[in-house]
């Protein structure tokens, strides 16, 4: 199914997850304090992520949001991890005076 299927690079995916932050918000509608990301903030980030523009739900009656799809966010964070345990290695390998 897919085609020209090309791997994120490491130091790519660090860029764009170093440039969003986790935060706590308020969901008004549903009067609870929720984890999450700021939509507007990951669309800036990478474009790519799963970004939906959503208006008028049953929840949300005439409301424009945008709603992020998070488990686009797992080809971001595998390669950004595998990049970060190679440089733990790397940094290992210095401290007990060797190389690799």
């Amino acid at each position: 199914l897919e085609a020209e299927v090309t791997p994120v690079p490491g130091v790519q995916a660090l860029g764009v997850l170093n440039q969003i932050q986790g935060c706590t918000y308020e969901r008004a509608d549903l009067d609870q304090r929720r984890l999450g990301l700021i939509a507007d903030e990951v669309e800036e980030a990478c474009t790519g992520l799963g970004i939906d523009n959503v208006t008028s739900t049953k929840w949300h009656k005439n409301d424009q949001y945008k709603v992020l799809d998070y488990s686009r966010l797992v080809s971001l964070l595998i390669p950004a991890v595998n990049k970060l345990s190679q440089e733990v290695e790397d940094l290992k390998s210095i401290i007990n005076g060797s190389s690799s």
